[in-house]
């Protein structure tokens, strides 16, 4: 793997959207000073007291302005650091005092920070400062004090747990799971957030979308078998948005493998993330069509890359960025030998961008199970397509990288056991494709409680035989499992 390139903010952000942070950055600082300028006033002063009035009314208007274009946001404290929702908050020495004291209340409380939801008005804010003033020597935790205000009917003001902060030494496997979660359905969140989001507030959201793909670039720096894992979840209520995100991690994933820089694979997980963007233009009753597709619905559908080209160009400021994603858009159903959708009379070479994406986005579609195909294909048999596609539709070297990376049976394939045992693939095995990492979920007597964890690797120098072998896929459904319970059991 090539040595990494790291990301300066002026690759990050635009200038304009480095004004939004800005804005962003001035409006945290308010909100902190005043609040602090608040829970000192009324330490010395009763509610009906002209100055404290004054003061809270300053910070309500704040809370008004940060809630004019959301419905609400997080003001937290993260590993001695402020943050206002995503973005960390640069404490001038001015507010210096201020932020530490603020940090210092929330650690009294065990709480990492509160929401402010639309709709908090003055007398909820008052009520707030009081009981963060009054009960100087108890520590409450978030979970009573939500129940307090919620006694008072005070539900526009939530608390948010402590978090505990462990050590790199410290990490469990169990940890890292629970952190690909976190950076896996953030992401979809993300892409959901901004697919519905009117188009004059989707700019500010656009810096949401970066933050979550440099979030999973670093986790699949890190490890990656987890995200990928997360990958095979079915059952998902809006098919698109999770589609987005797993083209995005596989993409991250096969560019890692190619050698990609830091940069080249945010690059690379951003426009794979809105890929499928035209789709925002396409009917709902045509993408959620539960009969296959006539001629007139993919005419219609086949006009979805023109569409997501569009959209990017008018929604996002021109950037480095928002340019491969254009063309990523526009080219990823492009076929290696010119054909495919939508059609050009002339014949150019596929961007590799493009051509990694329309691998990563064939693969998901057909395993995942699209509305209009009525259920997934397996795994085995969408393997030998593309194989068969090769240097027709995809290139014949990144289809090896793919199928390397997912291996024959990826992450959450279902597989009997020559012991009669029923496996779950938690992990490919580099070294053997054939015999990648599984879960034993069940045997001949019925489900494993607690499924067992085991390397179809493993073999018996004593009997010089594997002590598991594949017999074969089988379908989950046959059997009433769904895998999503064991992937997000851990």
């Amino acid at each position: 793997m090539t040595q990494s390139i790291p990301i300066t903010k002026s690759d990050r952000y635009t200038s304009a959207e480095m004004k939004a942070m800005a804005n962003l950055q001035a409006l945290g600082r308010d909100l902190v000073t005043q609040f602090y300028i608040c829970l000192k006033t009324a330490a010395f002063y009763d509610n009906n007291n002209t100055n404290y009035q004054k003061q809270l009314q300053k910070f309500s208007d704040l809370v008004d302005i940060a809630l004019e274009k959301q419905a609400e946001f997080r003001l937290t404290s993260v590993e001695g650091y402020l943050f206002l929702n995503e973005q960390r908050l640069k404490i001038n020495l001015d507010g210096y005092l201020s932020a530490k004291s603020l940090q210092k209340t929330f650690d009294r409380f065990k709480i990492t920070g509160l929401i402010f939801k639309n709709g908090v008005d003055q007398l909820s804010l008052s009520f707030l400062i009081t009981e963060l003033v009054r009960n100087t020597n108890i520590t409450i935790g978030a979970e009573e004090l939500n129940k307090l205000f919620n006694s008072k009917n005070v539900s526009d003001i939530e608390f948010i747990p402590s978090l505990t902060i462990s050590s790199e030494e410290d990490i469990t496997p169990k940890d890292e799971r629970k952190k690909a979660k976190r950076v896996f359905f953030n992401a979809i969140n993300v892409v959901q957030d901004i697919l519905t989001t009117p188009a004059d507030n989707r700019q500010l959201n656009l810096i949401r979308a970066k933050r979550a793909i440099h979030s999973l670039v670093d986790q699949l720096l890190k490890n990656e078998r987890y995200l990928l894992e997360l990958t095979a979840l079915q059952k998902f209520d809006d098919y698109t948005y999770k589609h987005s995100v797993n083209v995005s991690i596989f993409s991250v994933a096969l560019g890692l493998r190619l050698g990609f820089s830091k940069a080249q694979l945010s690059e690379l997980g951003f426009a794979a993330l809105f890929h499928d963007f035209g789709k925002t233009k396409i009917p709902l009753d045509l993408l959620n069509k539960p009969d296959g597709l006539n001629s007139s619905d993919w005419s219609q559908m086949q006009e979805h890359p023109v569409y997501g080209a569009k959209v990017i160009a008018q929604n996002f400021l021109m950037e480095r960025y928002t340019a491969r994603a254009i063309l990523v858009a526009f080219e990823h159903h492009k076929n290696l030998d010119g054909t495919g959708y939508p059609y050009i009379n002339r014949t150019c070479s596929l961007n590799l961008y493009s051509q990694i994406v329309s691998i990563c986005d064939y693969f998901d579609a057909l395993t995942s199970g699209r509305t209009y195909r009525k259920k997934s294909v397996p795994v085995d048999e969408v393997i030998l397509q593309m194989m068969k596609l090769s240097n027709v539709k995809f290139d014949a070297h990144l289809l090896k990288v793919m199928i390397n990376l997912v291996g024959i049976y990826p992450s959450g394939s279902l597989l009997l056991l020559d012991t009669g045992e029923l496996a779950l693939v938690t992990a490919n095995n580099a070294n053997d494709i054939f015999r990648p990492e599984v879960k034993i979920i069940a045997d001949t007597r019925g489900k494993k409680n607690p499924p067992i964890r085991t390397h179809l690797s493993a073999f018996d120098s004593r009997q010089n035989r594997y002590f598991r072998n594949v017999l074969h896929l089988v379908d989950p459904t046959k059997y009433d499992i769904d895998i999503s319970e064991y992937i997000l059991s851990d």
